[in-house]
């Protein structure tokens, strides 16, 4: 990225993230609302589509991948010891925007504990896990409204039986806690929670 002074979007995730391919939501109303929506596959090709206009994507490369998946340019680091770590605390101070799936993976659980613990949480865009519950979605929810000192639930929208969280984060008007949600977690409902994210309706 030496050719792009901008500063970075850093895309946090868990590994097994790198290969799931997102559900198609079929044309329904979504599709109308995103009609620029490419042919992106995963959340790490639509992430890329979604918010490379606003500066490029980066991402800690899995350890030993022979080549890196289309998605965020990777950077790698050594498989054993705690290099990584610095690196991502590195690219969070630079990026103007993180976003992070969420996973209770331990390398995420400690992504996410440096968002909280270092104040990035007001440029950080949270996505449910695509391959989480609609249960586990909103216990994700719940955290994190928890971790920002939300206590009162009813801060958080209540999510209806038949839809679950997709994306959620601060406002950067009124700094209050936004969760998106949707029936189903495919590809357009990350497509409108992404943008969202990044402040566009395009």
């Amino acid at each position: 990225q030496l050719w792009d002074d901008r500063a970075p979007v850093l895309y946090l995730r868990p590994f097994k993230q790198d290969s799931h391919r997102l559900t198609r939501d079929g044309r329904s109303a979504l599709y109308w609302l995103l009609p620029k929506v490419g042919d992106a596959d995963t959340l790490d090709e639509l992430i890329l589509e979604r918010a490379s206009q606003h500066g490029p994507v980066l991402a800690i490369g899995r350890p030993g991948e022979p080549l890196p998946p289309l998605g965020a340019a990777r950077r790698y680091c050594p498989a054993l010891g705690e290099e990584w770590k610095n690196v991502v605390e590195a690219l969070g101070e630079a990026a103007q925007k993180i976003v992070i799936c969420l996973d209770e993976t331990e390398g995420v659980r400690w992504e996410y504990d440096l968002i909280i613990r270092r104040g990035w949480a007001d440029k950080t865009l949270f996505l449910a896990n695509p391959l989480a519950s609609a249960p586990e979605r909103r216990r994700v929810v719940e955290s994190i409204a928890s971790s920002l000192g939300l206590e009162e639930l009813g801060e958080v929208p209540r999510t209806a039986s038949n839809s679950s969280p997709i994306a959620a984060g601060l406002d950067p008007a009124t700094k209050g806690f936004v969760v998106l949600h949707a029936r189903k977690p495919g590809r357009m409902a990350y497509a409108c929670g992404l943008n969202w994210g990044f402040g566009s309706q395009t």
